[in-house]
Parts: structure tokens; C-alpha cells; sequence
């Protein structure tokens, strides 16, 4: 059985109302998810959900609050150095 992921065309936003209340499919299609990714996300909490009737309940500000959590924080690399210590940028200049 081979797997059907939506295409998402370049250019066009996903929008999740904050007020809207989404099931685990239209959550999954909406942002391309298999199955196990929200499974995952779900057991070590890092997605609310609410389970009522048998099925999964996603508030659309539950969904927009995990990616947002998810942000990846630019870091700053210190400089490399060579293996005298100095950085491979910084020429040595030799004064008479």
C-alpha cells in the first residue's frame, strides 16, 4: 500500500484558526504529518489534545502554541581557530 501525502503548492500559507476545532485527519493533511509524527508529538505532550466520543481533538491555538514551541533559536558559532590557537582569518604580519 503506498502512502498519499497532500502537495502543497509553493506559495500558499496554511492557516489554522485559532478558534477552530480540528480532528487528527484534517490536522495531519493540513500540515502533512504521518500518523506516528502526531502520535509522537501527542505522547511526550508536546501537542494538546482532548479525546472525547473516541476520537482526538486539536484547538487550533494548541496547534499554532506547538509550532510555535517548536522555533529553533539561530546560534552564534564561536570562531574556528587553527591548531595554534589563532583564527585562520587573522594573518600574522612580521614587522621589520
Amino acid at each position: 500500500m503506498t502512502r498519499r501525502r497532500q502537495t502543497i503548492q509553493v506559495g500558499q500559507p496554511l492557516i489554522v484558526e485559532p478558534n477552530g476545532v480540528y480532528n487528527a485527519p484534517q490536522v495531519r493533511q493540513l500540515l502533512g504529518l504521518a500518523k506516528s509524527t502526531l502520535s509522537t508529538e501527542i505522547a511526550r505532550g508536546r501537542l494538546r489534545v482532548s479525546r472525547r466520543a473516541g476520537r482526538y481533538w486539536f484547538l487550533g491555538s494548541w496547534i499554532l502554541e506547538w509550532l510555535a514551541g517548536g522555533e529553533r533559536q539561530r546560534s552564534t558559532r564561536p570562531a574556528k581557530t587553527s591548531h595554534n590557537g589563532t583564527s585562520p582569518h587573522t594573518q600574522e604580519v612580521n614587522q621589520p
